[in-house]
């Protein structure tokens, strides 16, 4: 069980507190957005600068306070908070959350003064501790990679995911409080759209942890080749074809949108190269389920082929737990084009046929 005086319980019990205690409204969810987004702006940009216990991080965002992490994950916090709508923890969250944090400032600094003992003491006389005074000059703004390892290969990416679905799970709860579960079956299917755009962030940062944590592929052998894809891909085509439940009806969106996706595929496809070809097969099958007015059924493609993307990054040298054999080749160019046609007689069918039927 998590401790609320934990780093990881404060965030939980704080979201379950503003899920189920708080009087969350459009206006507050709006509100509290801005302050999740740059608090996870903050949260990459520190990870991908620190290089712990090898060297003092000094640049980036380390040059403007020494604990720039901790201040994304105040900002995330206080969007939650704000979020909530509820004026019992905006009051008592400060409080909170420096109980939880403070010490463990604390002691990393202690640790980090036994380490570079020069070095940490110039940098606390020169850097504030948490709240900044000036932004970074052009000579601090260095030290950023994708290649470092907390970003590379640690869990910042899966968290960011997690930060960024938290707005989705409070309008979903708003909606449910107004409506209750009949808000999944309005005229518009909106809120569907965003229950499948929640299960997709989800599900995406739960996969990228997977791959992080085991670097092993995800996706069984039997459906990670071609002819697998191919398989389950004319599944899907038939199932969007034949539904004619829970369509969004927006079609001032979903024809650009659709069409700009099939298109998008097209050019990336035919750029050539393994990854390129799979991205291509997922943005065809995305842009066929919102063609289909079935928006929220674009989430079950995009879970998969993020995962296939994921799975051919890895070579056969680097699954590390058990060897697999298995074919990670794309597609070739005709099974692609028969995948792009059988999307466009799918979307056909619905509306010339089923529609017709009506």
């Amino acid at each position: 069980m998590k401790s609320p005086f934990g780093r990881g319980g404060l965030r939980f019990f704080l979201v379950l507190a503003g899920l189920f205690a708080g009087q969350s409204t459009y206006a507050s969810i709006a509100a509290g957005v801005p302050l999740i987004v740059l608090g996870c702006f903050l949260h990459l940009w520190a990870k991908g600068c620190l290089h712990q216990n090898k060297v003092l991080t000094t640049v980036g965002p380390y040059a403007i306070v020494r604990h720039p992490f901790y201040l994304a994950n105040s900002l995330v916090d206080g969007g939650l908070a704000v979020m909530s709508g509820w004026w019992v923890l905006w009051v008592f969250l400060p409080v909170w959350w420096l109980a939880v944090y403070l010490p463990v400032m604390r002691r990393e600094e202690l640790h980090l003064a036994a380490l570079f003992p020069a070095a940490s003491e110039e940098y606390r006389r020169r850097v504030p501790m948490f709240i900044p005074r000036r932004l970074p000059g052009k000579a601090e703004l260095g030290g950023f990679s994708w290649r470092n390892r907390n970003v590379a290969q640690g869990c910042e990416l899966p968290r960011i995911l997690r930060f960024l679905a938290y707005p989705l799970l409070f309008y979903l709860v708003v909606q449910l409080r107004r409506e209750g579960w009949l808000f999944l079956t309005n005229g518009y299917c909106l809120d569907l759209v965003v229950l499948s755009l929640l299960a997709g962030v989800y599900g995406a940062s739960w996969m990228l942890a997977s791959h992080l944590k085991f670097q092993r592929r995800l996706v069984p052998p039997l459906l990670s080749n071609a002819a697998g894809r191919m398989t389950m891909a004319v599944l899907f085509l038939a199932a969007i074809a034949v539904t004619t439940l829970m369509e969004t009806e927006l079609d001032w969106f979903v024809w650009p949108v659709g069409m700009a996706l099939l298109s998008l595929a097209a050019i990336v496809h035919f750029r050539g190269g393994d990854t390129a070809a799979l991205l291509a097969e997922g943005l065809v099958l995305v842009g066929a389920a919102i063609l289909s007015e079935l928006v929220w059924a674009a989430a079950l493609p995009f879970l998969f082929y993020t995962v296939c993307l994921l799975d051919a990054r890895l070579r056969p040298s680097d699954a590390v737990a058990v060897p697999i054999t298995m074919s990670i080749r794309p597609a070739t160019t005709r099974v692609f084009n028969l995948l792009l046609v059988a999307s466009l007689l799918a979307v056909s069918a619905k509306e010339v046929f089923l529609d017709g039927l009506r």
